[in-house]
């Protein structure tokens, strides 16, 4: 946002703010590597079905990050807004660069841990702690524990943004279900022939 206005009172403010973002960005440019190198090492201690499963599982993993990043940051002006808006008329919000960098970046891992969901759903029943039905009879519950998440996600008041975060968490929820289903059928009826 070109309109924000930071009070610096420290003189090393500007340069531990560029380090931050520096590193930060890195280590998100530097993620598909690193998931290939994690991959690499964990490689000879899978099944070949369980080899040709891990390289879907991180790409998706990867995409779903970056989805819910880039979900978070165009969210995160309006939420700053609101956020800033609680006090009284005679509070002026100046962010000190620091926090608000860090609030920034949490918030944004916030949304991208929280588009992981669907991926460990799927994980979960493919190694047999959930079951494709137990989801299925369960999506009431689901659907107002993701509405309560994405009240807490996103702090404003209207109901649109509830509904553009909210939406998507439980399209996600269903297509877990789905994929889920098609791969634990499949793998029971690759273990049956």
């Amino acid at each position: 946002r070109t309109d924000c206005v930071f009070q610096i009172r420290r003189p090393l403010d500007s340069f531990s703010v560029v380090l931050s973002i520096s590193g930060y960005g890195g280590l998100i440019l530097a993620m598909p590597v690193v998931l290939y190198q994690l991959a690499r090492f964990v490689l000879p201690g899978l099944y070949p079905q369980e080899r040709r499963m891990l390289i879907p599982f991180v790409a998706a993993s990867f995409v779903l990050l970056l989805g819910g990043i880039t979900g978070g940051y165009f969210l995160m002006p309006k939420t700053l807004a609101v956020l800033a808006s609680f006090g009284p008329d005679s509070f002026t919000p100046l962010f000190e660069p620091g926090e608000y960098f860090s609030f920034f970046i949490k918030m944004l891992l916030a949304f991208g841990l929280a588009a992981e969901t669907p991926l460990v759903l799927v994980f979960l029943q493919l190694i047999g702690v959930l079951k494709p039905q137990t989801l299925r009879s369960n999506r009431r519950i689901a659907g107002v524990v993701v509405v309560f998440l994405a009240a807490v996600i996103t702090p404003t008041g209207d109901p649109f943004t509830l509904l553009v975060v909210a939406v998507p968490m439980y399209i996600f929820y269903e297509i877990s279900i789905l994929i889920g289903g098609w791969l634990v059928r499949g793998r029971h009826v690759r273990l049956e022939t």
